[in-house]
Formats: structure tokens, sequence, C-alpha cells
């Protein structure tokens, strides 16, 4: 029996904002496919929708190898609703010091940013801007 090692749900009522909570032991490929099959389920969204990364649950005694490169792909617009930004929950101090980072403490991507939170009070309010630069 396969263990679900990443699951995923509106991070808010306005369905602005997509949580993807990782969960166990997992690896990248379980990262990929859980972003893959939420996909399905924005299709006909009406409206750009950011990632929420939620690192807070999972049981993993240090992040996986490859980091950075997998990190840049979080807020990828794999399809047209999502904005390509992204705000991570919970990463540790450490991990989130050996990036590639911009001056405001943000990993630039090709589609957005990668944003950084301890908490969800810290996350809403990074979500708060990003619609206000999207005008919602």
């Amino acid at each position: 029996m396969t263990k679900i090692k990443m699951s995923y749900e509106w991070y808010d009522e306005d369905k602005t904002a997509v949580r993807y909570i990782l969960l166990e032991d997992w690896n990248w490929r379980d990262y990929h496919a859980g972003i893959r099959a939420s996909l399905f389920s924005m299709m006909n969204h009406p409206h750009l929708v950011d990632s929420v990364i939620d690192l807070r649950e999972h049981q993993r005694p240090k992040m996986p190898a490859g980091l950075a490169a997998h990190m840049s792909s979080f807020g990828k617009k794999l399809n047209k609703v999502l904005s390509g930004n992204a705000v991570v929950i919970g990463l540790a101090d450490t991990d989130r010091q050996a990036l590639p980072l911009d001056t405001d403490g943000t990993l630039p991507t090709i589609d957005g940013a990668v944003y950084f939170a301890d908490d969800d009070k810290q996350a809403q309010h990074i979500l708060q801007q990003l619609r206000a630069n999207y005008g919602v």
C-alpha cells in the first residue's frame, strides 16, 4: 500500500491560494506528482492562484538533495491559473541560507518568486501583498 506523502487543499475561502502539505519522508518525485494531480482541480478556475508549500508536517531529518534546483519550480506556471509565485512555510534557516536568494530574501524564478514565511500569519501577509499587486 502506497502512503500519501503530499496533500493539497485550498488555503483560503476565496480559493486564491492552494496549500501543498508535504508529509512523512517525502521526496521530489512525491512533490512533483502532487503538484500535477492538483492541476486538475484548477483547470477552469476563474482567477490566479498562488502556491503555498507547507513543510511543517514532514518528518525528514533534512531536505532532499537538490533543494535550490527544485525550489525554483515551486511557483512554476504549469497552467494558466498559477500565478508563478509561491510561499514556503517552515523551511529551516540553514536550508534558506544555502539558497541563491535575492537581496529582498526571495528566490527569483522564471515565472515569479518564492517567498518564505515562518507561520500562517506571515504567509497570509505575503499573499495579501501579492493579491494587491494582481488587483484582487
